[in-house]
């Protein structure tokens, strides 16, 4: 509408509605920094959330309904169903201990003396504030050096050492950096998302026995479990759901699949200890050029090998502590042929050095 005004015309316009803009989509970049944490942890516990549910349902089914079972039945009588319990319950305590431990236990990290004190000794630049070091730490490295040799085997291909450039230290022999945990990790394996850990240096032990002692376990079961499994399969409401006969013949399938696909795991990871091999060493092994010849490192000896992995006590090896463990995983001992292929190496290099010189 218009109006006059001094003879003038004068607009008169009708306030506009204001616009309000879209509300943007939440994303996970947006969400409050709590719930990015708490979905992560979520995330992180859930594959050893799974490993618990995977244990504890044949767990329950052979003890409340196998066992109960042997133990009321006649024959072979309730002393073999008292045997049953007394072993399954055995191996459960070992394979629970051996669990939590791989879980709990840091994997390695390679230490702040070690970290300075290698700097220093290959001469690297360091602040002056490094150079007042603590005689205890000096002392950690020189009986390091002393037990396990004064040079690195792993080197760079310039000879130089190695170097982790997201960690920015130096990286100790068989030290790797896990991409899932963010850090070095002391004689790495792999990272494992079942146990929400790296199997390193300190917990691999545990790794090894839990693996293990889930393998005994389902042996146990699916031997001991197999007459009854029989019976089940003849019974009338063996496809009732719930029913004894049908949680029987399902555990022990299930027994039994989990047996083969764990088993292969199981033989690998005995290979890997008997040859003292990670999982990561034996890639790059496959990943050597080829025709050259490859030493394994740190290959010395069966009986050496296993006493590096489980221990110097043999009646402790099934055991999941580190009572008599080896090193602190920053230096490990070389092989006598890697180190005589090594001078030969260094031999041949010098001597084609000279015939160029000449």
């Amino acid at each position: 509408s218009t109006q006059s005004t001094g003879g003038a015309l004068a607009h008169k316009h009708t306030p506009a509605a204001p616009v309000t803009a879209p509300s943007p989509v939440p994303s996970v970049v947006d969400m409050p920094e709590s719930s990015c944490n708490t979905a992560c942890r979520i995330a992180n516990y859930t594959p050893p959330t799974i490993v618990v549910l995977v244990i504890g349902w044949p767990y329950y089914t052979y003890t409340f309904i196998n066992c109960k079972i042997l133990i009321e039945d006649e024959s072979p009588g309730p002393f073999f169903g008292y045997v049953c319990l007394g072993v399954i319950h055995t191996f459960m305590f070992f394979l629970v201990w051996s669990f939590a431990q791989s879980i709990m236990v840091d994997p390695g990290r390679v230490p702040e003396w070690y970290a300075r004190l290698e700097m220093e000794r290959q001469g690297m630049h360091i602040p002056g504030k490094l150079l007042d070091l603590p005689k205890q730490d000096v002392e950690k490295l020189q009986q390091t050096l002393d037990d396990m040799g004064l040079a690195n085997v792993e080197k760079k291909l310039d000879g130089s050492g190695r170097w982790c450039r997201k960690c920015v230290r130096v990286k100790p022999d068989r030290c790797h950096h896990c991409r899932v945990c963010q850090r070095c990790v002391l004689k790495m394996d792999h990272h494992c998302p079942w146990i929400n850990n790296c199997v390193g240096h300190y917990n691999y032990k545990y790794f090894y026995l839990f693996i293990l002692y889930s393998l005994l376990t389902l042996f146990w079961v699916t031997s001991t479990m197999f007459l009854n499994f029989v019976e089940s399969l003849a019974a009338e409401d063996v496809l009732t759901v719930a029913s004894e006969s049908f949680m029987i013949v399902f555990t022990w399938v299930y027994c039994m699949l989990l047996s083969v696909a764990l088993g292969g795991f199981v033989t690998f990871h005995t290979y890997l200890l008997l040859a003292n091999y990670s999982t990561i060493e034996l890639v790059e092994k496959k990943g050597a050029q080829r025709g050259t010849t490859y030493i394994h490192p740190w290959d010395n000896g069966r009986e050496r090998n296993i006493q590096d992995c489980l221990g110097d006590y043999k009646w402790l090896w099934m055991i999941p502590a580190r009572i008599g463990m080896r090193g602190n995983g920053c230096r490990f001992q070389a092989s006598r042929e890697y180190q005589a292929h090594r001078i030969s190496l260094e031999n041949e290099t010098m001597e084609e050095g000279a015939l160029l010189g000449h």
